[in-house]
């Protein structure tokens, strides 16, 4: 069925990040982790099912305020699909 199966997890960790808004407030950002998943399983010689999630934990957090305001970072996604190769 499965030959060599692939599983991957991703950690992204960004700190605390200063943003200056355009009141010239400074604003502090909250650091965050996102954990991301992929995964690949060959089914035969030219064909390969993959998979993948990106933030896993459906975090929500900034990426930044600038410009026009605040920008949420992207929420949870899936991807599936089917590989052939000739």
């Amino acid at each position: 069925m499965c030959k060599d199966p692939y599983v991957s997890v991703q950690v992204v960790e960004a700190g605390r990040a200063g943003d200056v808004c355009i009141a010239g407030q400074v604003h502090t950002l909250k650091a965050y982790t996102v954990v991301d998943l992929v995964g690949r399983c060959d089914l035969r010689a030219v064909h390969a099912l993959y998979m993948k999630i990106d933030n896993a934990l459906d975090k929500n957090y900034l990426l930044s305020r600038r410009p026009f305001g605040a920008r949420p970072g992207k929420p949870r996604t899936f991807g599936l699909g089917c590989k052939y190769s000739f």
